[in-house]
């Protein structure tokens, strides 16, 4: 069963509204597996199957925009009444714009609204949520566990192609380390550090106004340029390892085969 109208995104994110239903809700565990307590529960993806996301490509951009939001919900809640009235939300086409989404959902940010339901299934799209609700929302939102890899490669791939500042002379260096080189992992880092500051500046003033309205956690990095660099060097999506140090390779050099070039 699936609804007609479309599931709402916040403006300022592109983050589609998460779902909400009761003061306590949702449970404060996040599983692939159904929890069985008070309720059933369920995962939800906010941008829907894959069949939907692909309408804008197959591409690593897509995919990563499929999994950079999952939701812990009700199952009752997500079968029934949220498809039950929501066909998905608008889905960005433009790398730039599902880079800005992809982050904003990596770095767990909750929108300011919520879609609220009530016992009889009707949807309210303007709930405004309290910071215990925002507390138990936080703890049953994730990145997709197992796709963290892929996201991970889409934003590095994002980041070097949009890096001004990487200019002939720092590519020369790169190539000119050793493979195996304690200097070409130096250099490789320098790499990401610059170009996810220079990828992430036209999202920067967004970033600073989530951080101003709350709704980034408390403990999250000031500035989105550390935090996309940061994430980066986590080795569940990618770190620095020998395929990431191809992937940059590839980009890096024309005349080989990008690895990831369809955002």
């Amino acid at each position: 069963m699936s609804g007609h109208r479309e599931t709402p995104v916040d403006p300022l994110t592109g983050i589609p509204l998460p779902l909400v239903f009761g003061l306590g809700w949702p449970a404060p565990v996040y599983s692939q597996e159904l929890v069985h307590q008070q309720r059933a529960r369920d995962i939800h993806h906010a941008f829907h199957d894959r069949a939907r996301v692909s309408k804008i490509g197959r591409t690593a951009g897509s995919r990563a925009l499929l999994n950079c939001r999952t939701q812990l919900v009700d199952f009752e809640v997500h079968h029934d009444m949220y498809h039950g009235t929501y066909s998905g939300p608008p889905l960005p086409s433009k790398p730039e714009d599902i880079f800005k989404t992809v982050v904003f959902a990596a770095a767990r940010c909750i929108p300011e609204k919520a879609i609220g339901f009530d016992v009889d299934g009707n949807a309210d799209e303007g709930v405004s949520l309290s910071p215990e609700e925002r507390g138990l929302l936080l703890s049953s939102i994730s990145v997709d566990p197992e796709s963290k890899k892929g996201i991970g490669k889409f934003l590095l791939d994002f980041v070097i192609r949009h890096g001004s500042s990487i200019t002939d002379w720092r590519i020369d260096l790169f190539f000119d380390c050793n493979a195996d080189s304690a200097r070409r992992l130096e250099v490789f880092n320098d790499l990401v550090e610059l170009a996810s500051y220079e990828a992430t500046e036209p999202i920067r003033p967004a970033y600073i106004e989530a951080q101003q309205s709350r709704l980034l956690p408390r403990q999250q990095i000031s500035d989105v340029g550390g935090f996309v660099c940061g994430l980066l060097t986590q080795p569940h999506y990618g770190g620095v390892c020998n395929e990431t140090i191809e992937q940059v390779r590839g980009i890096l050099d024309p005349h080989l085969i990008p690895k990831c070039n369809n955002l």
